[in-house]
């Protein structure tokens, strides 16, 4: 009777050490996995972050080519302003010595 109850706790204690062997194996590949599946997602998130600071970066970039065409466009139109008007002040100072000199010539004609 002694020797059959040791042989079945020999049997439990075998039965109760495979099942923890095969416990801590299935924890270990859960482990394994959820760590596969953190890396994945994480491997995904930063695609998609570098994809989206990319098209960022894009889209920046072409506001700024866009903005430095307009400011161009805009510094023309002021250069073309500002030359029309040294423009027309140079035709005002060239009217006014002509005015000057024909005055001047009047003067010395109506003194003859």
């Amino acid at each position: 009777a002694a020797a059959l109850a040791l042989s079945r706790r020999s049997q439990l204690h075998a039965a109760v050490l495979a099942w923890s062997e095969q416990h801590a194996a299935a924890c270990r590949e859960r482990e394994k996995l959820a760590l596969r599946a953190a890396l994945r997602h994480w491997q995904s998130w930063h695609r998609r972050c570098s994809a989206l600071s990319s098209a960022l970066e894009q889209a920046l970039a072409d506001a700024v080519r866009y903005h430095v065409r307009g400011l161009r466009v805009v510094a023309l139109g002021l250069w073309c302003q500002v030359h029309a008007g040294a423009c027309r002040e140079r035709r005002w100072l060239a009217a006014r010595a002509a005015l000057r000199q024909w005055w001047s010539w009047f003067r010395h004609q109506a003194a003859f």
